[in-house]
């Protein structure tokens, strides 16, 4: 546990498990978003790759790697929730192949579930979450 009162400047920081930072407003620059990454993660079918509070986040951008006996594929997505329901779109994708992933959403409880489901055995996928708060 890390509670610091007055400034704290670090140049390189890894952290395992959930990270909470709220909005803050410090030299007039203001933190509202959180990155996050996980890697490695093995897909099968509608396996959760990512989930968080639908009070702590509105909206969602992952840059997702996923590959698998097929190739590999390289997608952006967005997804926004509006408390009942959660929407993705796939903007962006390539394929040195053919697709390696589905990708869908939802909300179950508390919490908006980003789901991948692997098109070949081996599916494996890391990524890259942008979040923005409410």
């Amino acid at each position: 546990n890390l509670n610091v009162t007055g400034n704290l400047s670090v140049s390189n920081l890894s952290v395992t498990g959930t990270v909470s930072i709220p909005a803050t407003t410090a030299s007039s620059i203001t933190t509202s978003t959180i990155i996050s990454s996980n890697s490695n993660i093995a897909v099968t079918t509608n396996t959760v790759i990512d989930q968080f509070g639908t009070g702590s986040y509105r909206t969602a951008k992952y840059v997702i790697k996923a590959s698998n006996d097929a190739g590999y594929e390289s997608t952006e997505v967005l997804l926004v929730h509006d408390g009942l329901e959660s929407y993705i779109t796939v903007y962006g994708a390539i394929t040195t192949n053919t697709d390696v992933i589905n990708l869908s959403s939802n909300i179950v409880g508390p919490n908006v579930k980003l789901y991948a489901t692997g098109t070949t055995a081996n599916t494996v996928v890391n990524y890259i979450g942008t979040y923005v708060q409410n």
